[in-house]
């Protein structure tokens, strides 16, 4: 894996290059370092496209303890970008194109470093006001129009999670 050259999430500096994947293919990426916990992943349609895809880190050969399925319907304009926790195990990341052959994604992956690398920890300082969901609920929260960015912490306590994050925008997203 790679160090990312940029605490944010600029792609052309996050890794050494931008990776295309072509509808239904995939792509795997090494992190071995065994020092770092955290790895960022950018993806981005090149030509205003949706991006349907997945997200796996395999830990050994058969066990994939994260697992991120993603949508966007303009990949562009919403692109899809993620921070995920190595626990300082060496892992390798899938990224995979679900989208149709004709929908390609570019995609960055690497250390998260700075800020971003930080940034979990950063967001439960700011965010006391922490909220306990059960399972099969649902639960809604409006936000302005104005907001630039939402950042989302899930976390458990040591179970499994599975969750569902829609973000609609306007008055007849159903």
């Amino acid at each position: 894996g790679y160090t990312s050259k940029t605490t944010g999430w600029d792609m052309t500096g996050m890794a050494p290059e931008i990776i295309r994947i072509e509808g239904q293919t995939r792509h795997t990426i090494a992190f071995q370092d065994r020092s770092k916990n955290t790895v960022q992943i950018a993806m981005k349609s090149p030509n205003d496209r949706p991006i349907q895809s997945e997200v796996n880190l395999w830990l050994g050969p058969d066990y994939t303890p994260y697992s991120l399925k993603c949508k966007s319907e303009n990949g562009n304009e919403y692109p899809i970008q993620t921070l995920i926790g190595t626990k300082g195990y060496a892992v390798n990341v899938e990224l995979k194109n679900t989208g149709a052959y004709n929908f390609p994604i570019n995609t960055a992956a690497s250390y998260a470093i700075g800020d971003l690398e930080e940034s979990v920890a950063g967001i439960v300082t700011e965010n006391q006001g922490n909220t306990y969901i059960d399972g099969g609920a649902i639960r809604m929260y409006p936000f302005s129009a104005k907001v630039d960015q939402l950042q989302i912490l899930m976390k458990t306590d040591g179970n499994q999670l599975k969750a569902k994050i829609e973000l609609l925008n306007g008055p007849n997203n159903v």
